[in-house]
């Protein structure tokens, strides 16, 4: 039986290893230019679709009504699939090495338990994770 302690652990290691790992970035400045570039497409992506005018005259009016009507409607189903996914593919890698690569693993001994936590922690940081979110 496991201890509750091991979880506590876990998180506290996870904690040390983003401290680490984020010390060790090689060219800060482009590091806070990606993370500024990743919050901005973000932000556009929430906002974009919010100021869409689906009020416009004609045919071209009334058909990005009814795409945005449709779209409204499938919204629910797709983002509980995404979520399936999401689940599928952290549980199906079984934790990446996204923290510390294997010859850093061979000098640090991080519990598997650790290492599952920091592919969930980091998997947002992951391309096609981003590009499916923003289309969402």
């Amino acid at each position: 039986m496991r201890s509750s302690t091991e979880s506590s652990t876990a998180v506290r290691d996870l904690l040390h290893l983003l401290r680490f790992r984020a010390q060790t970035v090689r060219r800060p400045r482009r590091a806070v230019l990606g993370v500024a570039l990743v919050l901005g497409l973000t932000v556009l992506s929430v906002l974009g679709p919010a100021r869409l005018d689906t009020s416009g005259d004609g045919e071209v009016g009334e058909l990005v009504a009814l795409v945005h009507d449709e779209l409204r409607g499938n919204l629910g189903v797709t983002f509980a699939g995404f979520l399936l996914l999401a689940i599928g593919a952290a549980v199906g890698s079984g934790g990446g090495r996204e923290l510390l690569s294997r010859t850093e693993l061979a000098i640090h001994p991080v519990s598997p338990m650790t290492e599952h936590l920091g592919a969930l922690v980091l998997s947002p940081l992951n391309v096609a994770w981003l590009v499916q979110v923003w289309s969402l």
